[in-house]
């Protein structure tokens, strides 16, 4: 019941703290590219006054009217959020797992034993990106070389674009699925066995990701997706020109699902590493190795 109350607090504790914290890096860009889509929908002839919908064509017209003091501000809150969203998910591994002793305070824990965490965190982010573009292209070419073919046989745009373009971004959600799943194995290892090898961590990581596919890659997508998909729900449905209430409460409540889907994931990482994962994947070989003498 103690660690369940723990649990319970920490959590609740670190969905507060990741909610400022995207309000704090990531809130001023998003004002200001509120206020300019707000701008362009109230001039723009393809906004429909009855029904506004954002079109891809608005979006742009939007960021091409930010100044561009707000763009380097932008770039540098989400480098800002990447940076701390590191230590933030290390604390939350940590105190988001029952088998976790916690001595000190959260704030403490975040400028300790979390941040200790960053470098190989970041680089573990870093390799998940490439992968993740690398994977992008790689599907983006196989599509473009059927497409080819596709329009070579007479298949009219709209039918290519409907059946390629549909299994283009079907592939590419899956592997973002499936990259983000190991990136938190992997990040759950670093934590739970205090690595900094970080290739042998990956490796370790994709061993752990085969064993769990039914008890965490497929929960993760399902959590994850859902999320994701109301996020994309809030961004094309009615955007009224001069803003509303329940426009500003449907931005809240995304904010609240979001950081409480991370700290679920953070704590369903943690739960899918065995103890013989723990045991077997611990410290690296040169930790053990100074732990012996």
């Amino acid at each position: 019941m103690a660690i369940a109350q723990r649990l319970r607090r920490d959590g609740l504790a670190l969905v507060g703290v990741r909610v400022v914290s995207l309000l704090v890096c990531l809130g001023p860009a998003n004002l200001v590219l509120r206020a300019r889509m707000v701008d362009t929908l109230g001039r723009n002839p393809l906004a429909d006054p009855e029904q506004p919908v954002l079109h891809a064509t608005l979006v742009l017209q939007a960021l091409r009217a930010i100044p561009a003091s707000w763009v380097v501000l932008a770039v540098v809150g989400g480098l800002s959020f990447v940076v701390w969203d590191q230590i933030l998910t290390a604390a939350a591994l940590i105190r988001l797992d029952p088998r976790q002793r916690q001595p000190v305070g959260l704030g403490r824990q975040l400028w300790g034993d979390a941040g200790r965490h960053l470098w190989p965190m970041l680089r573990i982010v870093g390799v998940s990106l490439i992968g993740l573009v690398v994977t992008t292209i790689l599907v983006a070419k196989v599509i473009g070389h059927f497409d080819t073919r596709a329009a070579a046989e007479g298949w009219t745009g709209q039918a290519r674009f409907a059946g390629l373009r549909s299994i283009q971004a079907a592939a590419t959600v899956v592997a973002t699925v499936l990259i983000g799943s190991w990136t938190w194995l992997a990040k759950a290892l670093t934590v739970s066995g205090r690595r900094r090898v970080v290739r042998r961590t990956l490796i370790d990581a994709a061993r752990v990701w085969w064993r769990v596919i039914g008890s965490w890659v497929l929960p993760f997508a399902v959590v994850t997706l859902a999320a994701q998909g109301l996020g994309v729900v809030l961004l094309s449905s009615s955007y009224p020109p001069t803003g509303s209430v329940g426009a500003t409460a449907a931005w809240w409540a995304y904010l609240l699902v979001h950081a409480t889907v991370w700290a679920w994931v953070a704590w369903a990482a943690g739960r899918a590493l065995s103890a013989e994962d723990r045991r077997r994947f611990g410290p690296d070989r040169e930790d053990r190795s100074a732990a012996t003498r």
